[in-house]
Protein backbone atom coordinates (compact mmCIF):
# COMPACT_ATOMS: atom_id res chain seq x y z
CA UNK A 1 0.00 0.00 0.00
CA UNK A 2 3.01 2.27 0.46
CA UNK A 3 3.33 2.78 -3.28
CA UNK A 4 -0.29 3.91 -3.50
CA UNK A 5 0.43 6.75 -1.09
CA UNK A 6 3.60 8.16 -2.61
CA UNK A 7 2.22 9.24 -5.98
CA UNK A 8 1.70 12.31 -8.12
CA UNK A 9 -1.78 12.64 -9.57
CA UNK A 10 -2.71 14.89 -12.47
CA UNK A 11 -6.28 13.97 -13.40
CA UNK A 12 -7.10 14.22 -17.10
CA UNK A 13 -10.72 15.04 -17.82
CA UNK A 14 -12.89 17.32 -19.93
CA UNK A 15 -13.56 20.41 -17.85
CA UNK A 16 -17.28 20.60 -17.20
CA UNK A 17 -19.31 23.54 -18.45
CA UNK A 18 -20.13 24.29 -14.83
CA UNK A 19 -16.46 24.70 -13.98
CA UNK A 20 -15.90 26.99 -16.95
CA UNK A 21 -18.92 29.12 -16.10
CA UNK A 22 -18.06 29.27 -12.42
CA UNK A 23 -14.45 30.24 -13.08
CA UNK A 24 -15.71 33.09 -15.25
CA UNK A 25 -18.17 34.18 -12.57
CA UNK A 26 -15.48 34.17 -9.86
CA UNK A 27 -13.08 36.09 -12.07
CA UNK A 28 -15.65 38.80 -12.63
CA UNK A 29 -16.87 39.10 -9.05
CA UNK A 30 -14.82 37.58 -6.22
CA UNK A 31 -11.40 38.55 -7.55
CA UNK A 32 -12.09 42.26 -8.19
CA UNK A 33 -14.07 42.60 -4.94
CA UNK A 34 -11.19 41.08 -2.98
CA UNK A 35 -8.70 43.32 -4.76
CA UNK A 36 -10.67 46.38 -3.66
CA UNK A 37 -11.59 45.41 -0.10
CA UNK A 38 -8.41 43.69 1.05
CA UNK A 39 -6.57 46.93 1.75
CA UNK A 40 -7.67 47.82 5.28
CA UNK A 41 -9.52 46.43 8.30
CA UNK A 42 -12.88 47.86 7.25
CA UNK A 43 -12.71 45.99 3.96
CA UNK A 44 -11.80 42.79 5.78
CA UNK A 45 -14.86 43.20 8.00
CA UNK A 46 -17.10 43.63 4.97
CA UNK A 47 -15.67 40.50 3.32
CA UNK A 48 -16.07 38.52 6.54
CA UNK A 49 -19.74 39.49 6.76
CA UNK A 50 -20.30 38.57 3.12
CA UNK A 51 -18.69 35.18 3.71
CA UNK A 52 -20.89 34.68 6.78
CA UNK A 53 -23.92 34.72 4.48
CA UNK A 54 -22.77 31.30 3.31
CA UNK A 55 -23.80 29.91 6.68
CA UNK A 56 -27.43 30.62 5.79
CA UNK A 57 -27.39 28.61 2.57
CA UNK A 58 -29.33 25.34 2.73
CA UNK A 59 -27.16 22.25 3.14
CA UNK A 60 -27.32 20.14 -0.02
CA UNK A 61 -26.73 16.81 1.66
CA UNK A 62 -28.50 13.46 2.09
CA UNK A 63 -30.83 13.11 5.08
CA UNK A 64 -28.29 10.83 6.78
CA UNK A 65 -25.99 13.81 7.42
CA UNK A 66 -26.11 14.96 11.04
CA UNK A 67 -24.57 18.17 12.36
CA UNK A 68 -24.21 18.73 16.10
CA UNK A 69 -23.01 22.05 17.40
CA UNK A 70 -20.22 21.90 19.97
CA UNK A 71 -19.56 25.57 20.59
CA UNK A 72 -17.09 24.83 23.37
CA UNK A 73 -14.77 21.88 22.86
CA UNK A 74 -13.97 21.88 26.59
CA UNK A 75 -17.63 21.92 27.67
CA UNK A 76 -18.78 18.82 29.61
CA UNK A 77 -20.36 16.47 27.09
CA UNK A 78 -22.32 13.25 27.10
CA UNK A 79 -20.34 10.40 25.55
CA UNK A 80 -21.55 7.30 23.72
CA UNK A 81 -19.83 4.39 21.97
CA UNK A 82 -20.96 1.41 19.97
CA UNK A 83 -20.02 -0.94 22.79
CA UNK A 84 -21.15 0.27 26.25
CA UNK A 85 -18.22 -1.58 27.85
CA UNK A 86 -15.67 0.45 25.90
CA UNK A 87 -14.34 3.82 27.05
CA UNK A 88 -16.47 6.80 25.91
CA UNK A 89 -15.40 8.61 22.80
CA UNK A 90 -17.74 10.88 20.90
CA UNK A 91 -19.86 13.71 22.31
CA UNK A 92 -23.51 13.85 21.32
CA UNK A 93 -25.07 16.40 23.67
CA UNK A 94 -23.96 19.15 25.99
CA UNK A 95 -25.86 18.18 29.13
CA UNK A 96 -23.97 15.45 30.94
CA UNK A 97 -20.99 15.14 33.32
CA UNK A 98 -17.51 15.46 31.90
CA UNK A 99 -15.34 12.38 31.62
CA UNK A 100 -11.85 12.36 33.04
CA UNK A 101 -9.01 11.97 30.49
CA UNK A 102 -8.20 8.36 29.73
CA UNK A 103 -5.06 6.77 31.11
CA UNK A 104 -3.86 6.04 27.58
CA UNK A 105 -3.75 9.72 26.79
CA UNK A 106 -2.67 11.10 30.15
CA UNK A 107 0.90 11.26 28.90
CA UNK A 108 0.02 13.11 25.71
CA UNK A 109 2.32 16.08 25.24
CA UNK A 110 1.08 19.55 26.02
CA UNK A 111 2.44 22.85 24.75
CA UNK A 112 2.59 26.41 26.01
CA UNK A 113 2.17 29.38 23.72
CA UNK A 114 5.33 30.96 25.07
CA UNK A 115 8.99 31.50 24.27
CA UNK A 116 11.96 31.28 26.63
CA UNK A 117 13.02 34.65 27.99
CA UNK A 118 16.14 36.10 26.45
CA UNK A 119 16.01 34.02 23.26
CA UNK A 120 17.72 35.89 20.46
CA UNK A 121 16.33 36.54 17.02
CA UNK A 122 13.16 38.04 15.60
CA UNK A 123 9.92 37.75 17.58
CA UNK A 124 8.32 34.36 17.08
CA UNK A 125 4.74 33.36 16.43
CA UNK A 126 4.24 32.69 20.13
CA UNK A 127 5.17 36.10 21.53
CA UNK A 128 1.60 37.41 21.34
CA UNK A 129 0.41 34.76 23.81
CA UNK A 130 3.47 34.60 26.08
CA UNK A 131 2.45 34.71 29.71
CA UNK A 132 5.07 32.83 31.70
CA UNK A 133 8.63 31.69 31.10
CA UNK A 134 8.65 27.94 30.37
CA UNK A 135 11.05 25.40 31.84
CA UNK A 136 14.27 24.75 29.99
CA UNK A 137 14.56 21.83 27.61
CA UNK A 138 15.56 18.64 29.40
CA UNK A 139 18.37 17.88 27.01
CA UNK A 140 19.13 21.46 26.03
CA UNK A 141 18.98 20.57 22.38
CA UNK A 142 15.32 20.76 21.44
CA UNK A 143 14.41 22.02 18.00
CA UNK A 144 13.43 25.64 17.51
CA UNK A 145 9.72 24.92 17.50
CA UNK A 146 9.95 22.84 20.67
CA UNK A 147 11.85 25.63 22.40
CA UNK A 148 9.24 28.19 21.44
CA UNK A 149 6.57 25.92 22.83
CA UNK A 150 8.47 25.63 26.09
CA UNK A 151 7.72 21.90 26.01
CA UNK A 152 11.12 20.52 26.84
CA UNK A 153 11.90 19.19 23.37
CA UNK A 154 13.53 15.90 24.19
CA UNK A 155 12.15 15.41 27.68
CA UNK A 156 11.27 11.96 28.82
CA UNK A 157 7.58 12.75 29.31
CA UNK A 158 6.99 13.43 25.63
CA UNK A 159 7.28 17.17 26.03
CA UNK A 160 4.47 17.57 28.54
CA UNK A 161 4.27 21.02 30.06
CA UNK A 162 4.61 21.53 33.79
CA UNK A 163 4.67 24.36 36.30
CA UNK A 164 4.15 27.92 35.18
CA UNK A 165 4.05 27.03 31.49
CA UNK A 166 1.29 24.51 32.17
CA UNK A 167 -0.72 27.17 33.96
CA UNK A 168 -0.27 29.46 30.94
CA UNK A 169 -1.66 26.72 28.70
CA UNK A 170 -4.68 26.29 31.00
CA UNK A 171 -5.40 30.01 30.83
CA UNK A 172 -5.03 29.96 27.03
CA UNK A 173 -7.46 27.06 26.81
CA UNK A 174 -9.94 28.84 29.04
CA UNK A 175 -9.85 31.85 26.71
CA UNK A 176 -10.27 29.61 23.70
CA UNK A 177 -13.27 27.85 25.16
CA UNK A 178 -15.28 31.05 25.41
CA UNK A 179 -14.33 32.30 21.96
CA UNK A 180 -14.77 29.41 19.53
CA UNK A 181 -17.75 27.52 18.13
CA UNK A 182 -17.36 24.15 16.45
CA UNK A 183 -19.47 21.29 15.17
CA UNK A 184 -19.51 17.52 14.73
CA UNK A 185 -20.46 16.32 11.25
CA UNK A 186 -21.60 12.76 10.63
CA UNK A 187 -22.52 11.53 7.15
CA UNK A 188 -24.39 8.33 7.88
CA UNK A 189 -25.14 6.01 10.78
CA UNK A 190 -22.51 3.33 10.18
CA UNK A 191 -19.42 5.42 10.93
CA UNK A 192 -16.50 4.27 13.02
CA UNK A 193 -16.98 6.39 16.12
CA UNK A 194 -13.57 5.38 17.40
CA UNK A 195 -11.95 7.48 14.68
CA UNK A 196 -12.20 11.15 13.79
CA UNK A 197 -11.10 13.80 11.29
CA UNK A 198 -10.09 17.10 12.88
CA UNK A 199 -10.86 19.75 10.24
CA UNK A 200 -9.63 23.35 10.12
CA UNK A 201 -11.61 25.57 7.77
CA UNK A 202 -9.96 28.09 5.46
CA UNK A 203 -10.62 31.79 5.09
CA UNK A 204 -7.27 33.62 5.12
CA UNK A 205 -7.36 33.70 8.94
CA UNK A 206 -10.16 36.27 9.08
CA UNK A 207 -13.34 34.86 7.54
CA UNK A 208 -15.49 31.72 7.17
CA UNK A 209 -16.40 29.09 9.77
CA UNK A 210 -17.19 25.37 10.02
CA UNK A 211 -20.71 26.15 8.78
CA UNK A 212 -19.44 27.66 5.52
CA UNK A 213 -17.32 24.56 4.87
CA UNK A 214 -20.02 21.91 5.30
CA UNK A 215 -19.86 20.98 1.57
CA UNK A 216 -16.38 19.66 2.43
CA UNK A 217 -16.89 18.28 5.90
CA UNK A 218 -19.94 16.10 5.32
CA UNK A 219 -18.40 14.54 2.22
CA UNK A 220 -15.15 14.04 4.09
CA UNK A 221 -17.05 12.22 6.83
CA UNK A 222 -18.68 9.99 4.21
CA UNK A 223 -15.49 8.89 2.48
CA UNK A 224 -13.47 8.67 5.71
CA UNK A 225 -16.32 6.71 7.34
CA UNK A 226 -15.82 8.54 10.59
CA UNK A 227 -17.11 11.73 12.24
CA UNK A 228 -15.53 15.04 11.34
CA UNK A 229 -14.89 17.56 14.08
CA UNK A 230 -14.85 20.97 12.33
CA UNK A 231 -13.06 23.25 14.75
CA UNK A 232 -13.67 26.99 14.85
CA UNK A 233 -10.38 28.54 15.90
CA UNK A 234 -9.83 32.20 16.73
CA UNK A 235 -9.03 34.43 13.75
CA UNK A 236 -7.79 37.90 12.91
CA UNK A 237 -7.84 40.76 12.95
CA UNK A 238 -8.68 40.43 16.66
CA UNK A 239 -6.46 37.40 17.18
CA UNK A 240 -2.98 36.36 16.10
CA UNK A 241 -1.48 33.37 14.31
CA UNK A 242 -0.20 32.20 17.68
CA UNK A 243 -3.73 32.06 19.07
CA UNK A 244 -5.02 30.21 16.01
CA UNK A 245 -2.30 27.59 16.31
CA UNK A 246 -2.73 27.35 20.08
CA UNK A 247 -6.43 26.63 19.51
CA UNK A 248 -5.66 23.96 16.90
CA UNK A 249 -3.20 22.18 19.18
CA UNK A 250 -5.60 22.41 22.09
CA UNK A 251 -8.36 20.84 19.99
CA UNK A 252 -6.08 17.94 19.07
CA UNK A 253 -5.07 17.48 22.71
CA UNK A 254 -8.70 17.51 23.79
CA UNK A 255 -9.60 14.78 21.30
CA UNK A 256 -6.87 12.62 22.82
CA UNK A 257 -8.21 13.40 26.28
CA UNK A 258 -11.67 12.32 25.14
CA UNK A 259 -10.32 8.87 24.37
CA UNK A 260 -9.23 8.95 20.74
CA UNK A 261 -5.96 7.25 19.89
CA UNK A 262 -3.65 9.52 17.86
CA UNK A 263 -3.44 6.77 15.24
CA UNK A 264 -7.18 7.12 14.70
CA UNK A 265 -7.06 10.88 14.09
CA UNK A 266 -6.60 12.54 10.70
CA UNK A 267 -5.86 16.25 10.42
CA UNK A 268 -7.28 18.14 7.44
CA UNK A 269 -7.80 21.71 6.28
CA UNK A 270 -8.08 23.97 3.28
CA UNK A 271 -6.23 27.20 2.47
CA UNK A 272 -5.43 28.84 5.84
CA UNK A 273 -6.71 25.64 7.43
CA UNK A 274 -4.11 23.78 5.36
CA UNK A 275 -1.48 26.12 6.79
CA UNK A 276 -2.80 25.36 10.27
CA UNK A 277 -2.68 21.62 9.56
CA UNK A 278 0.98 21.75 8.50
CA UNK A 279 2.01 24.04 11.36
CA UNK A 280 0.22 21.80 13.87
CA UNK A 281 2.01 18.71 12.53
CA UNK A 282 5.41 20.39 12.82
CA UNK A 283 4.62 21.65 16.32
CA UNK A 284 3.33 18.28 17.52
CA UNK A 285 6.40 16.52 16.16
CA UNK A 286 8.78 19.01 17.76
CA UNK A 287 7.24 18.73 21.20
CA UNK A 288 7.28 14.91 21.10
CA UNK A 289 3.51 14.48 21.05
CA UNK A 290 1.81 11.46 19.46
CA UNK A 291 1.20 12.21 15.79
CA UNK A 292 -2.03 11.65 13.83
CA UNK A 293 -2.32 8.89 11.25
CA UNK A 294 -2.27 11.25 8.26
CA UNK A 295 -2.99 14.78 7.10
CA UNK A 296 -4.88 16.24 4.13
CA UNK A 297 -4.13 19.76 2.86
CA UNK A 298 -6.42 21.29 0.25
CA UNK A 299 -4.80 24.28 -1.47
CA UNK A 300 -2.60 25.03 1.56
CA UNK A 301 -1.42 28.59 2.15
CA UNK A 302 2.06 27.51 3.14
CA UNK A 303 4.33 30.48 2.41
CA UNK A 304 3.82 33.68 4.42
CA UNK A 305 7.42 34.76 4.00
CA UNK A 306 6.57 37.76 1.84
CA UNK A 307 8.08 36.30 -1.33
CA UNK A 308 6.31 37.71 -4.37
CA UNK A 309 3.98 35.21 -6.04
CA UNK A 310 4.42 35.02 -9.79
CA UNK A 311 2.90 31.64 -10.74
CA UNK A 312 -0.72 31.94 -11.92
CA UNK A 313 -0.76 35.60 -10.94
CA UNK A 314 -3.26 36.34 -13.70
CA UNK A 315 -4.68 32.85 -14.23
CA UNK A 316 -6.16 32.47 -10.73
CA UNK A 317 -9.91 33.27 -10.96
CA UNK A 318 -10.35 33.96 -7.23
CA UNK A 319 -7.24 35.23 -5.44
CA UNK A 320 -5.48 38.49 -6.37
CA UNK A 321 -1.81 37.68 -5.75
CA UNK A 322 -1.06 41.16 -4.44
CA UNK A 323 -3.78 40.90 -1.79
CA UNK A 324 -2.52 37.48 -0.69
CA UNK A 325 0.89 39.06 -0.20
CA UNK A 326 -0.72 41.92 1.74
CA UNK A 327 -2.48 39.50 4.08
CA UNK A 328 0.73 37.55 4.61
CA UNK A 329 2.54 40.74 5.63
CA UNK A 330 -0.30 41.71 7.94
CA UNK A 331 -0.42 38.41 9.84
CA UNK A 332 3.37 38.10 10.12
CA UNK A 333 4.26 41.67 11.10
CA UNK A 334 7.20 41.55 13.50
CA UNK A 335 7.67 37.78 13.14
CA UNK A 336 10.37 35.66 11.54
CA UNK A 337 8.52 34.93 8.33
CA UNK A 338 10.69 31.93 7.51
CA UNK A 339 9.88 30.27 10.81
CA UNK A 340 8.36 26.87 9.84
CA UNK A 341 5.31 27.60 11.96
CA UNK A 342 4.77 30.81 10.00
CA UNK A 343 5.79 29.47 6.56
CA UNK A 344 5.63 25.64 6.56
CA UNK A 345 7.32 25.48 3.16
CA UNK A 346 10.57 26.00 5.09
CA UNK A 347 9.87 23.22 7.57
CA UNK A 348 11.70 19.97 8.20
CA UNK A 349 9.10 17.25 7.66
CA UNK A 350 11.14 14.38 9.06
CA UNK A 351 9.06 11.91 11.02
CA UNK A 352 5.67 13.20 9.91
CA UNK A 353 2.80 10.89 8.87
CA UNK A 354 1.64 10.52 5.23
CA UNK A 355 0.39 13.70 3.58
CA UNK A 356 -2.11 14.39 0.83
CA UNK A 357 -1.69 17.77 -0.87
CA UNK A 358 -4.31 18.93 -3.38
CA UNK A 359 -4.04 22.04 -5.57
CA UNK A 360 -5.68 23.54 -8.65
CA UNK A 361 -3.48 24.08 -11.69
CA UNK A 362 -4.51 27.73 -12.06
CA UNK A 363 -4.47 28.87 -8.45
CA UNK A 364 -1.89 31.32 -7.17
CA UNK A 365 -0.99 29.03 -4.25
CA UNK A 366 -0.26 26.02 -6.45
CA UNK A 367 3.52 26.23 -6.13
CA UNK A 368 3.29 26.35 -2.35
CA UNK A 369 1.57 22.98 -2.36
CA UNK A 370 4.22 21.64 -4.71
CA UNK A 371 7.01 22.86 -2.44
CA UNK A 372 5.42 21.29 0.62
CA UNK A 373 5.15 17.96 -1.19
CA UNK A 374 8.77 18.17 -2.32
CA UNK A 375 10.04 19.15 1.13
CA UNK A 376 8.16 16.29 2.73
CA UNK A 377 9.39 13.73 0.21
CA UNK A 378 12.96 14.83 0.69
CA UNK A 379 12.47 14.14 4.41
CA UNK A 380 11.19 10.63 3.69
CA UNK A 381 7.48 11.33 4.12
CA UNK A 382 5.04 9.52 1.85
CA UNK A 383 3.07 12.15 -0.10
CA UNK A 384 0.13 12.02 -2.46
CA UNK A 385 0.30 15.21 -4.52
CA UNK A 386 -2.69 16.02 -6.76
CA UNK A 387 -2.95 18.91 -9.19
CA UNK A 388 -6.36 19.36 -10.80
CA UNK A 389 -6.61 20.94 -14.23
CA UNK A 390 -8.20 24.42 -14.31
CA UNK A 391 -9.60 24.10 -10.81
CA UNK A 392 -9.71 27.24 -8.61
CA UNK A 393 -8.36 27.71 -5.10
CA UNK A 394 -9.87 25.33 -2.49
CA UNK A 395 -12.20 23.94 -5.15
CA UNK A 396 -13.58 21.05 -3.01
CA UNK A 397 -15.78 23.62 -1.24
CA UNK A 398 -17.63 23.98 -4.56
CA UNK A 399 -18.70 20.32 -4.53
CA UNK A 400 -22.37 21.30 -4.52
CA UNK A 401 -21.82 22.93 -7.91
CA UNK A 402 -18.82 21.35 -9.65
CA UNK A 403 -18.64 17.65 -10.54
CA UNK A 404 -14.84 17.83 -10.47
CA UNK A 405 -14.98 19.02 -6.86
CA UNK A 406 -17.12 16.02 -5.95
CA UNK A 407 -14.70 13.62 -7.59
CA UNK A 408 -11.80 14.71 -5.36
CA UNK A 409 -13.45 12.99 -2.40
CA UNK A 410 -13.04 9.63 -4.10
CA UNK A 411 -9.34 10.38 -4.31
CA UNK A 412 -9.30 11.30 -0.63
CA UNK A 413 -10.99 7.99 0.12
CA UNK A 414 -8.31 6.14 -1.86
CA UNK A 415 -5.58 7.94 0.09
CA UNK A 416 -7.12 7.13 3.47
CA UNK A 417 -7.60 3.48 2.52
CA UNK A 418 -3.94 3.30 1.48
CA UNK A 419 -2.88 4.85 4.79
CA UNK A 420 -4.96 2.36 6.75
CA UNK A 421 -3.63 -0.55 4.70
CA UNK A 422 -7.03 -1.70 3.49
CA UNK A 423 -8.49 -2.06 0.02
CA UNK A 424 -11.85 -0.82 -1.22
CA UNK A 425 -13.06 -4.44 -1.32
CA UNK A 426 -12.10 -4.93 2.33
CA UNK A 427 -13.63 -1.65 3.40
CA UNK A 428 -17.29 -1.54 4.43
CA UNK A 429 -18.80 0.64 1.73
CA UNK A 430 -21.52 3.10 2.60
CA UNK A 431 -24.97 2.58 1.13
CA UNK A 432 -24.69 5.82 -0.78
CA UNK A 433 -21.68 7.52 -2.33
CA UNK A 434 -20.94 11.06 -1.22
CA UNK A 435 -18.36 11.54 -3.92
CA UNK A 436 -20.42 10.51 -6.94
CA UNK A 437 -19.43 12.45 -10.02
CA UNK A 438 -20.51 10.52 -13.07
CA UNK A 439 -20.18 13.57 -15.29
CA UNK A 440 -16.39 13.44 -15.00
CA UNK A 441 -13.98 10.70 -16.07
CA UNK A 442 -10.37 10.46 -15.08
CA UNK A 443 -7.81 8.83 -17.34
CA UNK A 444 -4.73 7.23 -15.82
CA UNK A 445 -1.34 7.38 -17.48
CA UNK A 446 1.65 5.27 -16.53
CA UNK A 447 4.00 5.99 -19.38
CA UNK A 448 6.38 8.37 -17.60
CA UNK A 449 7.80 8.27 -14.08
CA UNK A 450 7.25 11.10 -11.65
CA UNK A 451 10.05 13.57 -11.19
CA UNK A 452 10.17 14.54 -7.50
CA UNK A 453 11.94 17.78 -8.43
CA UNK A 454 9.11 19.05 -10.61
CA UNK A 455 6.06 17.10 -9.39
CA UNK A 456 4.73 17.04 -12.93
CA UNK A 457 3.76 13.39 -13.33
CA UNK A 458 0.41 12.24 -14.60
CA UNK A 459 -2.21 10.19 -12.82
CA UNK A 460 -1.20 7.60 -10.24
CA UNK A 461 2.45 7.28 -11.14
CA UNK A 462 4.73 6.40 -8.20
CA UNK A 463 7.84 8.58 -7.97
CA UNK A 464 11.21 6.89 -8.40
CA UNK A 465 13.43 6.17 -5.46
CA UNK A 466 15.81 9.13 -4.92
CA UNK A 467 19.52 8.65 -5.29
CA UNK A 468 21.36 8.18 -1.96
CA UNK A 469 22.79 11.68 -2.02
CA UNK A 470 19.97 13.49 -3.81
CA UNK A 471 17.39 13.22 -1.06
CA UNK A 472 19.38 15.57 1.10
CA UNK A 473 20.18 17.98 -1.68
Amino acid sequence: MEQEIDVDVHPVYPVSWRAGAFNGLLRGTTKPISAILLRHSVGMTVLARLAALGERLPLMAPPEVEIIKDSDLLRPTHITTRNPSEPPLVPTTDHAPERAPSEATSEAARSGAVRPAGEAGPPTIWDADAAEDPPESADGSGKRCAERFGCGGGSGDGGRDTGQAGEAVARARQRRGSACGSEWVRAGHDLDEHKVVLYFHGGAYFLCSPATHRPITWRLSAVARRPVFAFDYRQGPEHSLAESLSDALGAYDELLDRGYDARDVVLAGDSAGGHLTLAALLALRDRGAPLPAAAICLSPWADLSGARRSANRWADPILPAGRVDWLARRWTAGLDRRDPLVSPVYGDYSGLPPLMVVTGSTEVLRDEGRRVALQARRAGVKVTYEEWHRMPHAFPILADVLPEARLIFRHIERFLLAVSGTTPAESSSASWSAASATEVTCAAHADSPADPATLSALDVVPPPEPEPDSAAA
